[in-house]
């Protein structure tokens, strides 16, 4: 089961990788099934959130794991390991459209 999660990790990353470049900082990508993504578009965790939410992406905020005021406030949590590699993939390209091409 390891080596699953491994694959979709790194499928993950990779993706993000691909699509965002240096518009998004990969948190925690050794961590394991979750990781953070900062991202660098002016966007605030809400905007983020909604955006996704509008392409039926479901993603988490991290605001809800420290004290109030204290959240960074680009950084969002995400995780693929209900998708399949092929899905992640599809998943990231259309959070990279909603993030900086809407």
């Amino acid at each position: 089961m390891r080596v699953v999660y491994r694959k979709k990790r790194d499928a993950l990353v990779s993706a993000i990788e691909r699509y965002f470049s240096n518009k998004v900082e990969v948190i925690g990508e050794d961590s394991g099934l979750h990781i953070l993504l900062k991202v660098r578009n002016g966007m605030f965790e809400e905007e983020l959130i909604k955006r996704a939410s509008d392409k039926d992406i479901k993603i988490y905020p991290v605001s809800t794991y420290y004290e109030e005021g204290s959240a960074p406030k680009n950084t969002v949590l995400l995780g693929g390991a209900i998708l399949s590699e092929a899905e992640i993939e599809e998943a990231i390209q259309l959070l990279y459209k909603a993030w900086f091409l809407s």
